[in-house]
C-alpha cells in the first residue's frame, strides 16, 4: 500500500465516530496526567548526561524523596496555525521520555534517526515492557510534484475502474492489477490539481479504522486513538498497547508498550491513560 492509499484509508476511518468518545478521552487524558505525575521519576532534565549514564548502565530511577524539578503536568502540545514544529534531538526526547515514566529499572535504550521515509525511533525496556516512540514526518509532497500517470492502460475498462473488492482472480489478473493501479495514481494526481481536494486529503485523520471508537479530534485538529490487543507467544503471550496522534502540522507520534503476560497484574504497567499523555505531550519538540 502506497502514502496515498494508506491517506484514502484514514479518510473512510474517519466516519460514524462515537458521539461520546471525545469526553472519555478528555477524562482519559485528566487521568493519565495524574498517573504519570503520581509515578514520576524525580528527575531533571537539565541532567541530561547524567540520565544518559544511568540509562546506558541500566541502573534503577528511583524517586530522590526531593520535590521533582520537571513540571508537575505534561504539558498538552498544541499544534501551530502555520508551520511545522520542530522536533527535539532525539537524545532529549530519549532522556524527557524516561524522566516521565514510571519508577523502574530502564535496560536496553537506544534511539534511531529516520531513514527514507522511516520514523524517529526512541526504544527502552522499563522493568519487563519494552517502550518504543515512532515520530513520523507526515508532511505532504508538493501538490505540483505528482506526476500525471497519463492515459487508462490498455485494457483497462470503465467496470474494473468501478469494481468493488476484487476477487482473488481479479487480483492475479495483471491487466487488473494496473487498472487498480492507474485509478490509484489518476485520483490521486486529480486531487492535487484541486487546492481543497489536496489540503482536506492531507489534514489529519483518525488513524483506527472502525470499529474501534477511540479515536477523536481534538480541539486543535489533531486525532488521538488508542488501542491494544494480546498476541500469541509461549505461555501468557504478549500484552500490546499504544495510543498514536497525528497533528495539524504533520507530526505522526506513536508510543507503544509490550509486555508479557503476567497473572499477577491487573493492568499494563502503561495503559492508555498513561498513553494518550505522553503523545499529547510537549515533550518530543523544541
Amino acid at each position: 500500500m502506497n502514502e496515498h492509499d494508506l491517506t484514502a484509508l484514514l479518510e473512510r476511518s474517519t466516519e460514524d465516530l462515537a458521539p461520546d468518545v471525545e469526553r472519555l478521552l478528555a477524562a482519559g487524558v485528566a487521568r493519565g496526567r495524574s498517573s504519570l505525575r503520581r509515578r514520576r521519576v524525580a528527575l531533571s532534565l537539565g541532567t541530561a548526561a547524567a540520565v544518559a549514564t544511568a540509562l546506558a548502565a541500566g541502573v534503577t530511577l528511583l524517586p530522590s524523596g526531593s520535590e521533582p524539578t520537571i513540571a508537575e503536568d505534561l504539558t498538552v502540545a498544541t499544534a501551530p496555525a502555520a508551520g511545522q514544529r520542530d522536533l527535539a534531538s532525539l537524545d532529549v526526547i530519549r532522556d524527557r521520555l524516561a524522566a516521565v515514566l514510571p519508577e523502574g529499572e530502564v535496560t536496553d535504550v537506544s534511539v534511531a534517526e529516520p531513514v527514507e521515509d522511516g520514523p524517529a525511533t526512541v526504544e527502552l525496556t522499563l522493568e519487563d515492557a519494552v517502550v518504543v516512540a515512532e515520530l513520523y514526518d507526515d508532511t505532504p509532497p508538493p501538490a505540483d510534484s505528482v506526476p500525471d500517470p497519463g492515459p487508462r492502460p490498455e485494457g483497462c475498462t470503465r467496470a474494473m475502474l468501478t469494481e468493488g473488492s476484487p476477487t482473488n482472480a481479479q487480483m492475479n489478473d495483471p491487466v487488473f492489477r494496473a487498472c487498480s493501479a492507474w485509478r490509484t495514481d489518476h485520483e490521486y494526481f486529480t486531487c492535487a490539481q484541486s487546492e481543497a481536494c489536496w489540503a482536506n486529503r492531507h489534514a489529519p485523520h483518525c488513524t483506527r479504522p472502525q470499529p474501534f471508537p477511540t479515536c477523536t479530534q481534538l480541539a486543535d485538529g489533531s486525532w488521538v486513538s488508542t488501542n491494544d490487543y494480546a498476541s500469541p507467544g509461549e505461555e501468557l503471550g504478549e500484552l500490546h498497547t499504544w495510543a498514536d496522534i497525528v497533528t495539524t502540522d504533520h507530526w505522526w507520534i506513536t508510543v507503544s508498550s509490550t509486555q508479557p503476560g503476567d497473572p499477577d497484574r491487573d493492568t499494563p504497567l502503561l495503559g492508555h491513560d498513561d498513553l494518550v499523555a505522553l503523545v499529547t505531550s510537549d515533550i518530543w519538540f523544541e
